[in-house]
């Protein structure tokens, strides 16, 4: 039709799947403008997926509706100060296997007592089998989005691993529902983050005692 083309890019399939799709690689050829959700999101794809493109990526930062959240409340007087919750089940990219062995190797050092909650998809063929046999942590379908916020209200810590995330609307919905967080440096979201530090990075994923070190800095500070 000849009609300019904006693209918001928000997920890769290449990244998530690790399979080329003809209409992602067709999108962004024609499209004549590629609006990425976040700053670290777009120099990760701009520099290490798709270079040929970097000349038409922008940022448009995800969008996100604050009406949705007026009535949360962050009061921390009812949180259970030993509750550690992930999303995203045991999908690899999320890398919630390592935050698990992380809180195992935790409660079994220093004699504590925290409990990690998973939720998502149970699968065959991921990480799933293998955070359900971990003893600290009780794997729970997925929720409606109410009720995760509910379940947010009621945690200390939030923790996001991913190997990749656009931006990650969880992030920015566990501090509206007070809670701490540990994010890696993929998370998208950090770049709108005020007074994010080094202490709250993951800057390796794979990095057990990093992540231990880091979830132990957080609860104890």
């Amino acid at each position: 039709l000849r009609k300019k083309l904006i693209y918001i890019m928000h997920g890769c399939y290449f990244l998530e799947t690790g399979n080329r799709l003809s209409i992602e690689e067709k999108l962004l050829k024609q499209s004549n403008l590629i609006l990425c959700v976040s700053k670290p999101y777009r120099e990760f794809i701009s520099q290490k997926i798709y270079p040929q493109y970097s000349y038409k990526m922008k940022v448009l930062t995800n969008a996100i509706n604050w009406d949705e959240y007026k009535n949360i409340t962050n009061e921390k007087t009812n949180r259970d100060s030993n509750r550690i919750i992930l999303i995203g089940g045991g999908r690899i990219l999320k890398r919630n296997l390592q935050v698990c062995k992380a809180v195992q190797n935790i409660n079994i050092q220093k004699g504590r007592n925290y409990h990690v909650d998973v939720y998502g998809y149970f699968r065959e063929n991921d990480d799933s089998k293998k955070i359900k046999e971990i003893p600290c942590v009780t794997f729970h379908n997925v929720i409606p989005h109410t009720l995760l916020l509910n379940e947010l209200q009621k945690s200390i810590l939030f923790v996001q691993n991913s190997d990749f995330e656009s931006f990650s609307l969880g992030v920015i919905e566990a501090i509206i529902c007070g809670c701490n967080i540990l994010i890696s440096k993929n998370v998208g979201a950090r770049d709108i983050i005020k007074g994010i530090t080094q202490k709250e990075i993951i800057n390796d994923t794979m990095n057990i005692n990093e992540i231990q070190e880091k979830i132990e800095y957080i609860l104890n500070t």
